[in-house]
């Protein structure tokens, strides 16, 4: 009797242990689906972002020329007067 509750008793154990593998490898693919989906964004985002960095440093470029211009325009007519 003893020896079939030891029995028992392990292969309950042995089961659970199972079950716990089962979920803990499930857990993982579906940690590692999420990891693999945010760098999918990710990547979508950054592409997404090249046009977007470009137009602001066109801006920036046109707004240094800008002040470039306005300084030397300011210099000649303080020189002309």
């Amino acid at each position: 009797r003893q020896l079939a509750a030891e029995i028992q008793e392990i292969n309950d154990t042995y089961e659970q242990e199972s079950e716990r593998e089962e979920l803990i490898a499930e857990a993982q693919s579906n940690y590692q689906r999420k990891i693999d989906n945010q760098d999918a964004d990710l990547y979508l985002g950054l592409l997404r972002m090249g046009p977007q960095a470009i137009a602001h440093l066109v801006i920036m470029i046109l707004i240094v020329i800008g002040n470039i211009t306005f300084f030397i325009d300011r210099k000649h007519e303080k020189l002309h007067k």
